[in-house]
Parts: C-alpha cells; structure tokens; sequence
C-alpha cells in the first residue's frame, strides 16, 4: 500500500541508512542503535495496526519518560495517526475531557496510572482498547504493551495519503478553563539545532 512518509521518518531512515549501528538513545543500562530504533518503531506501528489504529485516529499515551514512548509515539506517526501525549498527573473529570475531547481510540498507560485511567474509562465512547506498561491485563485492560510490540519489524502495511507532521495533540495546562488541544503540525528543529551548536557537541557525542 501506498504510505506517505512524514518528516521525521525520513530524518530516522536516513540515519539507518548512515550509520546503522551507531548508538542514537542510552536510557539507564540500556543502548539503541538506529537500526534498533527503527525496528521498534515499526513493531510498535504494526501492533498498533493489529490493534486496528488507522490514519487520521487518535492514541493518547500516559508514561514517564522511558524508550516505549518513543516506539509508541513514532510508531503512531508511522501509520498516519495522531499522538495524543498526556500528563501523567492528570486525573477525574480533566483526564475524562482530554480524552474525550481528542477521540482517543486507544490510551497506553504505566501501571501505577490504572486506577485513573479506569475509572474514566466507561465515559469515554470513543475508546476502544486499553494497553497497560509493566503490568496485568483484566478487569479493563485489554492489552500489555510487551503483546502490542510483540510484531514484525516490517514495513507498517498501511494506506497513508498524508502524513502527519509528527507532533501530534498537546494539551495545556487548564489554568484558565479546561486543557485546549493545541495541534502541532511539525518539530520546530531550529531551537534544538541551535542549542547543539551553541554547545559545541559534535557526531557521536552524547547529551543528556
């Protein structure tokens, strides 16, 4: 099938292509290579598709910092949907309108987020699955994130007429009223590059 492919997949394959082996991401004890990368990306986009995402949907995910967030928002940008990052601090009646407001289809949460997340759960008509990370399905939950990258790490099977920018929808704070969705269209590089160039790190070093 025909796949448009956005920005920041591109920038990905190039670098696959470049330097395969190089080491892109450290997270505690753990390295990834871009050819790595690139395969987790894609198991997580075609567990996505098995768990029937399609282009233009919406996939809010609720997790710390840590390299499943990182599969699980490109992988979503991959298939042509939208990430809906949201604050893990976010509970009740705010939690409920964020989800409901983006039409999220599916919501990825830590374990430790469980309660929250399920006692909005049956208010949210749009939602249709539940995937929890590092810890049980039952009793609401439908999905362990380790079953939904447990897929091929072949080229997502999807038809993409447009590709998302590669963002997704953020939401604000709501201190004035409840959280806005704000669509962002595309990765502003400029103040990244700017920073890397101001610092002097160059190819192979590492920041943190």
């Amino acid at each position: 099938m025909a796949r448009a492919r956005s920005p920041v997949e591109d920038v990905i394959r190039s670098r696959v292509e470049e330097h395969p082996d190089a080491v892109w991401l450290k997270f505690r004890d753990e390295t990834y290579t871009w050819r790595e990368v690139l395969s987790n990306i894609q198991r997580a986009a075609n567990g996505l598709l098995d768990l029937g995402v399609r282009p233009g949907e919406r996939v809010a995910i609720m997790m710390g910092n840590r390299p499943e967030f990182i599969w699980t928002h490109l992988g979503i940008v991959f298939i042509g949907a939208l990430s809906v990052p949201v604050n893990t601090s976010q509970r009740g009646a705010t939690l409920e309108h964020i989800l409901t407001d983006s039409d999220s289809v599916v919501i990825i949460f830590e374990d430790e987020l469980r309660d929250a997340v399920l006692g909005v759960k049956d208010r949210l008509s749009n939602l249709r699955a539940t995937v929890v990370t590092d810890g049980r399905t039952g009793e609401g939950v439908d999905l362990t994130i380790d079953r939904l990258f447990d897929q091929p790490d072949t080229e997502p099977d999807v038809e993409v007429e447009e590709a998302v920018g590669g963002a997704g929808i953020m939401y604000t704070s709501g201190t004035t009223g409840p959280p806005k969705g704000i669509v962002a269209t595309k990765y502003d590089t400029n103040p990244m590059r700017i920073l890397i160039e101001s610092s002097g790190v160059q190819p192979g070093e590492t920041m943190s």
